[in-house]
């Protein structure tokens, strides 16, 4: 509708209207027909689309047909994925922040487009931009729709983005120890009681922290505010972390992050996965090394406990892993040194037999006690303890003590004899190291190799 200006001021298009005044000799405007029709046909054009009588009895008609939304709410049709709508009046173009309603009339069946009033086909979108995936929206929805200029936003945040919890979520990246991780939308700070669900890539091997979207990095504690231990943080494990201000938290100890069973094995064999176990946790322990022998005059040494690798790894229901384990080394006898001991192997990692300490018959003032073997293949290694060496000996000195083997499950060592006459005693089960003999005794024997699987 166009400005209809008095009819005394053809030449000026934006004349205004003024009131005449015979006394002062002023003309009133003339006012011409279409000043007074077209407005009121405007205001019954807007009443009828509302759906309303024009009535001269109801004064608040076209605040009522405003407030009723009618003149942008369309019953959908087309397809599930193709929806077509028409309003009234029927706009000539789509323009950003244009709003319409429309109700469906079928499910969401995946990415969806809408065709305004013939207008053209735009896609429809969540507000985060998600596309529409099956069901978000069923039979008979009301959907709030804004154009962008490119898309049809739905006003709100889809059902899918909220069960994906994908807000929340995100994969570690980084190292080990240093975390980061990015969440979009970025969040603008850290806050008390902010949480997260993160994935972790790569097994801690110690303290850790966490760099979420570059707002610094925060230590990563236990439950009960502890700084974290090697192997806490397991590669492939969902972890849920809540920022305290200070720190992010694991809600749960790190005991309880899903590993409810524990396998040991310790007789060469196949270990087989059971049904409903995607992921295990192993710790595999080698073989340690057997205590030196000693003399009438001199003790000897304590073998080396044995090292430990520990793996995270995904599985299928019925997996094999056999597993081969080394003999623990024999105790060294006529003054000699213990035995190193065998090789074990399993899961994918393989760990060298630790060897022996040296016997009485090492002419050194100080005699060496067994190293610990090596491992390969392994997210952490926990190293074995070396075995306790002699110096300065007499003959009434007591043998070496053998060393602990690595790790949580790892065995202890066998202490050494004790002055002439006693007994050393042999490494404990998981690779723990032999103790030397006393003067005039054979080394004890460690442990052979085992292993630990959590699920």
């Amino acid at each position: 509708m166009l400005y209809n200006q008095p009819l005394d001021q053809a030449s000026n298009p934006n004349a205004p209207y003024v009131n005449g005044n015979p006394s002062s000799g002023i003309q009133g405007s003339i006012i011409p027909a279409a000043a007074v029709e077209y407005p009121q046909r405007e205001l019954i054009a807007l009443i009828q689309a509302a759906g309303f009588t024009p009535s001269n009895t109801d004064l608040a008609q076209v605040a009522k047909a405003i407030q009723s939304g009618l003149l942008n709410f369309a019953v959908a049709g087309g397809t599930a994925g193709a929806l077509t709508a028409s309003i009234t009046p029927a706009p000539t173009a789509l323009f950003a922040g244009l709003s319409v309603v429309i109700k469906t009339t079928l499910a969401a069946s995946g990415a969806t487009t809408l065709n305004l009033n013939s207008l053209g086909n735009k896609p429809v979108v969540w507000g985060d931009q998600t596309i529409p995936v099956a069901n978000d929206w069923g039979a008979g929805s009301l959907l709030e729709l804004r154009f962008d200029g490119a898309s049809f936003q739905i006003q709100g945040i889809s059902p899918s983005s909220i069960q994906t919890g994908r807000w929340n979520t995100a994969t570690a990246g980084g190292t080990a120890n240093a975390l980061t991780a990015t969440l979009t939308p970025a969040p603008a700070a850290v806050v008390v009681g902010f949480a997260l669900d993160i994935l972790i890539s790569t097994t801690n091997t110690g303290a850790a922290t966490l760099n979420l979207n570059g707002l610094g990095a925060k230590p990563i504690v236990t439950a009960n505010g502890n700084v974290l231990s090697a192997g806490d943080l397991s590669a492939g494990r969902m972890v849920t972390l809540v920022y305290d201000g200070a720190n992010f938290q694991m809600t749960s100890p790190p005991s309880a992050m899903g590993y409810t069973n524990l396998v040991t094995l310790s007789t060469s064999g196949t270990f087989t996965v059971p049904l409903g176990v995607s992921l295990i946790r192993v710790w595999l322990i080698g073989a340690g090394g057997g205590g030196g022998s000693s003399n009438t005059n001199d003790p000897a040494a304590g073998g080396a406990g044995a090292p430990c690798g520990m793996r995270t790894i995904r599985v299928t229901p019925g997996q094999a892993f056999p597993c081969v384990f080394g003999s623990g080394g024999n105790g060294g006898s006529s003054q000699g040194q213990g035995a190193t001991g065998g090789t074990t192997t399993g899961f994918g990692m393989t760990i060298t037999g630790s060897t022996g300490g040296f016997g009485a018959a090492t002419s050194v003032t100080t005699r060496s006690g067994g190293a610990p073997g090596s491992v390969t293949g392994a997210d952490i290694t926990f190293p074995g303890q070396p075995g306790g060496l002699i110096t300065g000996q007499t003959a009434t000195s007591s043998g070496g003590v053998g060393g602990r083997a690595g790790g949580p499950y790892g065995g202890q060592a066998g202490i050494g004899g004790a002055s002439t006459g006693g007994i050393p005693a042999a490494g404990n089960f998981g690779g723990g190291g032999g103790g030397a003999g006393p003067v005039i005794a054979v080394g004890g024997t460690a442990s052979s190799g085992a292993v630990y699987i959590e699920y």
